[in-house]
């Protein structure tokens, strides 16, 4: 796992694909983003973790949960289903965060945001648990794969079914970023993954982030910068100009940002 205080950025070539990493603090004093991967031959792992819960707790559960997931999926049988093995690993890994201690033995209630990508031969699969985000590029489309596990998306529903009315979800709505579920629950009823193998072609392009990018960047405009950049370099640079840029802009200040870019051969 790589983590800085303030930024870090590094490129990894593979037979099969292109990985470009990046991971800013912003202008929060503690990262609490982490991230990890593992490559082998036939691909690899990729995961995001954002942690909350206090600037120890939120550092200590992301670098849990990201370590944590890596390490499951290495020793896990190689004929063992990837969903189930990553379903497992996060259910496992929700347990751990679950359990963290603070140093006089009182419970840290810490927790983490999840993302998590396997790549084995030409096939894709996913899982998310909270707010940070998967994405697939192919051709001119950017497509958002996973689902927000937020209150929002609950009262989104409750309105279509009518189950509540415009002005009680008008009252409630201001909550609506709150995280329904979250690795450090001790108990994980919504996990986020894709049934059946999607299979990638070569130029397909998958980015996983956590909040700090997509709440300041659109993914018009991070669609748009994946176009007009190729080097991976280059688009990492480009994602975090226009950041920085609509930051200023907006007069607001930066969250931790992390985010992952996969290219296939």
């Amino acid at each position: 796992m790589y983590k800085d205080k303030s930024e870090r950025k590094f490129i990894v070539n593979h037979k099969r694909l292109s990985v470009a990493f990046y991971s800013t603090v912003g202008d929060r004093e503690n990262q609490q983003d982490s991230f990890d991967y593992y490559l082998e031959d036939v691909g690899g792992i990729f995961t995001i973790c954002d942690g909350m819960g206090g600037h120890q707790g939120g550092e200590m559960a992301s670098s849990l949960a990201s370590r944590n997931i890596v390490e499951i999926y290495r020793e896990a049988d190689e004929n063992t289903p990837i969903n189930e093995v990553l379903i497992n690993a996060a259910k496992q890994t929700d347990k751990m965060v679950a359990n963290l201690k603070n140093a006089d033995g009182t419970q840290m209630d810490a927790g983490s945001t999840m993302v998590i990508v396997t790549i084995r031969e030409n096939t894709l699969h996913w899982l998310s648990v909270g707010d940070s985000r998967i994405y697939v590029k192919r051709g001119k489309d950017l497509v958002q794969v996973t689902f927000d596990h937020i209150y929002k998306a609950v009262l989104d529903e409750q309105l279509q079914t009518k189950e509540i009315t415009q002005a009680q979800y008008q009252q409630e709505i201001s909550k609506g970023n709150a995280l329904i579920s979250y690795i450090g629950m001790g108990g994980l009823d919504l996990i986020d993954f894709n049934d059946d193998d999607f299979a990638l072609q070569s130029g397909d392009i998958i980015l996983l982030m956590s909040d700090g990018l997509y709440k300041i960047v659109s993914d018009e405009e991070i669609n748009t910068l994946l176009e007009n950049f190729i080097d991976l370099n280059d688009v990492v640079q480009a994602i975090e100009s226009r950041a920085e840029s609509n930051a200023k802009c907006k007069n607001v200040s930066r969250d931790n940002m992390t985010f992952t870019v996969i290219k296939m051969r």
